[in-house]
């Protein structure tokens, strides 16, 4: 007995729902054809939902370290250093040669940021004008 009421009851729910939600539609299909005339007359709206795009970057160098032996001037090139940007993470090798592919909005003012143990620095690139690829050196102090 608790079965049958139990389908009555989801058959009955069931078919009340599906009755509602299809009242709703021709208001949903007014609100759709409404926005769609608007952004399509109004540019002020046009420029309102404009969406930046994602671009895809290449950026490769090395991460050197200036030598703490006194006398020398000579960087020397740092291993295992890891390299982020936005997210997006590599690791250098043991000549401190490092390639990242990463996704940004912005040309100008890219965070990087490089952290070897203890020590975090942060570098602001500035890609140029139509260029995907980047090679640049990062010299830590």
């Amino acid at each position: 007995m608790e079965i049958k009421k139990a389908t009555i009851l989801t058959r009955y729910y069931l078919h009340s729902s599906i009755k509602r939600m299809m009242s709703l539609i021709p208001m949903l299909l007014f609100l759709l054809s409404f926005t769609l005339f608007a952004y399509a007359i109004f540019p002020a709206v046009r420029e309102a939902v404009k969406v930046k795009a994602m671009s895809e970057f290449d950026l490769s160098g090395t991460v050197w370290r200036k030598s703490s032996s006194p006398g020398t001037n000579h960087p020397v090139p740092i291993a295992k250093a890891e390299i982020e940007i936005g997210g997006f993470r590599t690791q250098s090798d043991s000549t401190g040669h490092f390639s990242l592919k990463f996704a940004s909005k912005e040309r100008a003012g890219i965070a990087v940021v490089i952290r070897q143990r203890n020590l975090e620095r942060v570098f602001r690139l500035d890609y140029p004008d139509n260029a995907k690829t980047f090679k640049s050196e990062f010299v830590i102090e």
